[in-house]
């Protein structure tokens, strides 16, 4: 009876909304009923993600727990200093493991993935057995069993026993000439003055070479004389170097833009080997090639697969002209000793059938600027080795001697250059024992600038760092191997 009296106490207007959502709740049930019950779509898998595994599978989460920790345990014990190390285990696992993990479902068969992956795997484990850490080849030269490495820096080298007055006094211009002492030629003063940069390149009056006796002209004079004259006279050469270092400098900071940097090989073409041109064009039996792609003779490489094969890449050699009494010394030693009678020797460098009947007087290796490039220093190292253990053949084959051997020979300037920047080591030989026991070691004095191809002033250093180095060559270093070979001359 109440809820009657309510509903006839309510408005028409209340009595009417009512009605109205009574209406709305039964269409939306009876909607309901009719339409049948949709089911979610099926989820597609990711083919970049591994297969989802079922909840509870206790061995597939043991080992994978397992594996997490191994390769956690793994990089705590990786040395973060060694880079250029070979490729960490960790990384192997976790990459075979997405190699073993089974394929995702996708709409178009590719039978390539799988030998894709296998390739990629292979490489891997192939880097992994050939890639060797510097730290671990510097290691293996400080140990090796013949010809071990004892490095010193070069403010030590006064003490070294093997040093000769010409080697004194090579590294005595080299100190003048990093002071700048003389590099320019006299005759370009005044332009050279006046096309440098003094906020970049500031050049001073001690810079310019003064020789008395030289009555060369200088350009402004030259200029107004007839050509024949400035050619004779040798200021148009003269100008046409200094117009070449200036286009060295330009193509070696090219090289060093670090924005787009160039790798190892452009840098020869462009820059190393222009200078080693411009270097040696005046020398009269010296001769450079690029040897980056010449291996030791297998006679000379050591028995540690670490050590065994080391290359460089530029090599200064002694080439005298078939009417200078040395290369006949060369011919007729090789000749005494290539046939059954005596030692076996069958060429004068350690290379692998390259410029036999010329002995290397100067090894070179280049690395980029910042290039990360460790094993420069080693390499020059172990081809030390490589060059004194060839030597040592050579001195036992024209033992026994009366008088020592001559100390430049135990001699070799080793450049190591990096990007724009050149410096010179030294390494002497220091033999011990006698006859086939002759074993030693190899001392290397460590470094000393020669100069760069950075700026003008400085390629003019190097040029002069260089040509001074070659006269070193064709005096003191022609002059033992000479030495070496006289009254050593056995019937063929």
């Amino acid at each position: 009876m109440a809820t009657v009296a309510s509903h006839h106490q309510q408005s028409p207007q209340t009595r009417w909304l009512a009605s109205w959502v009574e209406d709305v709740k039964s269409a939306t049930t009876r909607a309901t009923r009719k339409r049948p019950a949709m089911s979610s779509p099926p989820r597609s898998p990711s083919p970049t993600k591994r297969p989802r595994r079922q909840p509870g599978t206790y061995r597939d989460d043991v080992a994978s727990t397992e594996s997490c920790a191994q390769s956690m345990s793994d990089a705590e014990h990786q040395n973060p200093d060694d880079t250029a190390s070979t490729p960490r285990p960790s990384r192997g696992r976790v990459f075979d493991t997405v190699a073993r993990a089974q394929p995702a479902p996708s709409l178009v068969s590719s039978p390539s993935s799988n030998s894709i992956t296998s390739l990629a795997s292979s490489t891997t484990s192939q880097r992994s057995r050939t890639s060797i850490s510097p730290r671990k080849r510097a290691l293996a030269l400080l140990q090796a069993d013949d010809l071990p490495i004892v490095s010193y820096p070069m403010s030590n080298i006064h003490s070294h026993a093997g040093m000769t007055t010409a080697t004194r006094n090579l590294l005595e211009d080299l100190t003048k000439i990093r002071a700048r002492q003389g590099i320019f030629p006299q005759q370009l003063k005044q332009h050279i003055q006046e096309t440098s940069d003094p906020l970049v390149d500031a050049i001073g009056d001690y810079m310019f070479s003064i020789d008395k006796a030289d009555t060369t002209p200088t350009l402004s004079t030259s200029l107004d004389a007839p050509l024949t004259v400035a050619a004779s006279s040798g200021i148009l050469d003269r100008l046409f170097a200094h117009r070449s270092i200036i286009e060295v400098v330009a193509a070696s900071n090219f090289c060093a833009d670090p924005i787009r940097p160039v790798n190892e090989a452009g840098w020869n073409d462009r820059v190393h080997a222009r200078v080693l041109d411009m270097a040696l064009k005046e020398a009269t039996c010296l001769l450079f090639h690029n040897i980056t792609t010449v291996s030791p003779a297998h006679d000379f490489r050591d028995p540690n697969p670490t050590l065994k094969d080391s290359k460089i890449d530029y090599g200064i050699f002694l080439s005298p002209s078939s009417t200078e009494p040395l290369k006949d010394a060369f011919d007729s030693f090789l000749r005494a000793r290539r046939g059954p009678v005596g030692f076996p020797v069958r060429q004068l460098n350690a290379l692998h059938q390259f410029e036999s009947d010329r002995p290397m007087s100067v090894g070179i290796e280049t690395k980029r600027e910042h290039g990360g490039d460790a094993q420069g220093s080693n390499q020059l190292a172990n081809w030390a080795r490589i060059h004194f253990r060839h030597l040592r053949s050579i001195l036992r084959a024209v033992a026994p001697r009366k008088k020592p051997f001559p100390t430049d020979i135990l001699t070799l300037p080793l450049i190591a250059v990096e990007g724009a920047r050149w410096d010179l080591k030294l390494a002497f030989y220091r033999p011990s024992g006698s006859g086939e026991q002759t074993t030693g070691t190899v001392v290397i004095y460590d470094r000393v600038s020669l100069g760069s191809t950075a700026s003008v002033t400085d390629c003019y250093a190097l040029l002069c760092a260089l040509r001074r180095l070659g006269t070193w060559c064709e005096d003191a270093y022609a002059v033992a191997w000479k030495d070496l070979l006289h009254d050593n001359e056995r019937p063929g």
